[in-house]
């Protein structure tokens, strides 16, 4: 018996470890207009943006967290991301 309770505890201590070393979900964001954009880079859980449609900058976004972000443009399917 006192060799299951020790187990048991140590279970719980491993999996407690291993819960707490996980990293937050990172969240995909799929956009259509510049705003939903400015708001995917501002994000700092958002690591993958998905430019569905064509989007024109309307102003400059500074202030942008560092992250490893991957930003898929569809350019193959015709979407342009431009600026004024």
């Amino acid at each position: 018996m006192k060799f299951l309770k020790k187990f048991s505890a140590l279970a719980l201590m491993a999996v407690s470890l291993m819960l707490t070393a996980v990293p937050a979900f990172a969240a995909q964001a799929t956009v259509t207009d510049f705003q939903g954009f400015a708001k995917a880079l501002m994000d700092p859980s958002v690591t993958y943006i998905d430019v569905v449609q064509s989007i024109k900058f309307t102003k400059n976004t500074s202030g942008i967290p560092n992250r490893d972000l991957t930003i898929n443009g569809h350019a193959d399917e015709g979407v342009v991301i431009d600026s004024d």
